[in-house]
């Protein structure tokens, strides 16, 4: 909440700030729900919340050479909110018109009093439209009132842009257009705190921040080629493509030409 601590993970050392509006569901939003549906849903029902998904970055970086599975601990520390809930159909509207995504809403980082970010909503990089990711969402699992989405973090509004870390008892706070502001100090590590990477180790087996980096680098110059292959092979089978395959006990397709695609054995 505005003007709570934010506690340290036990196993952070780079603490991270982000700045993201995030999407307050009001309605249910089915399993099945179409973008229209989804549109009609955020319009009349949803609400946009200012919050700092904060984040711990060398273990995210650990996580990723070793885990593998992406966001796990590093993004499950904490996350603010703000006070100010504006409906959506202040800042929204179906198609993503309205302040939100056409001007911007200008937003700011201060950390100590001194400005860290600014930022615009509108420079916000996005590949689908809020009602396909909303709906996204959904599939197979549906939404349910007072689920909160992020929506991303806003550009230059994250510590990791301009190379800037948080430290405890330092007092950071987020402004925006509308939502006015998000502010809280930064608590201390816990007793005992152990970085993710050293977990259960014991000292003879720990790996340097050095390993970490040259694992990750390899995997930056191994996993392109590899991606590359994949992405020609698909290029390929697609041009051999006869049409989907039914499911056993389905009829088959009518293909173009009047041919049939065969059954699933």
């Amino acid at each position: 909440a505005d003007g709570a601590e934010a506690s340290w993970p036990s196993h952070c050392a780079w603490y991270d700030y982000e700045l993201e509006i995030a999407l307050v569901i009001g309605n249910r939003i089915s399993a099945t729900a179409t973008r229209a549906e989804v549109e009609t849903a955020i319009f009349d029902h949803g609400a946009f919340v200012l919050i700092n998904d904060f984040s711990a970055r060398d273990t995210q970086a650990d996580e990723l050479a070793s885990v593998g599975f992406g966001f796990v601990k590093s993004k499950s520390a904490i996350t603010t909110m703000g006070s100010q809930v504006i409906t959506a159909d202040e800042l929204w509207a179906p198609g993503d018109s309205g302040a939100l995504f056409d001007s911007g809403l200008n937003c700011s980082v201060r950390v100590n009093g001194q400005i860290w970010g600014r930022g615009n909503t509108n420079n916000q990089p996005r590949v689908c439209s809020l009602a396909e990711f909303v709906a996204f969402m959904a599939l197979d699992e549906g939404l349910h009132p007072g689920e909160l989405l992020g929506l991303g973090t806003i550009p230059n509004c994250c510590g990791l842009e301009v190379n800037r870390w948080l430290k405890p008892n330092d007092q950071i706070t987020l402004t925006c257009d509308h939502f006015g502001t998000l502010t809280n100090s930064i608590g201390a590590p816990p007793p005992g705190s152990v970085r993710f990477k050293y977990i259960g180790v014991d000292d003879s087996n720990r790996v340097s921040r050095l390993y970490t980096a040259a694992k990750l680098l390899f995997m930056a110059i191994i996993l392109p080629p590899i991606a590359f292959f994949l992405l020609l092979s698909g290029a390929i089978a697609a041009l051999f493509w006869r049409g989907d395959s039914p499911a056993p006990g389905l009829d088959a397709p009518t293909m173009p030409g009047g041919r049939t695609a065969k059954k699933a054995i």
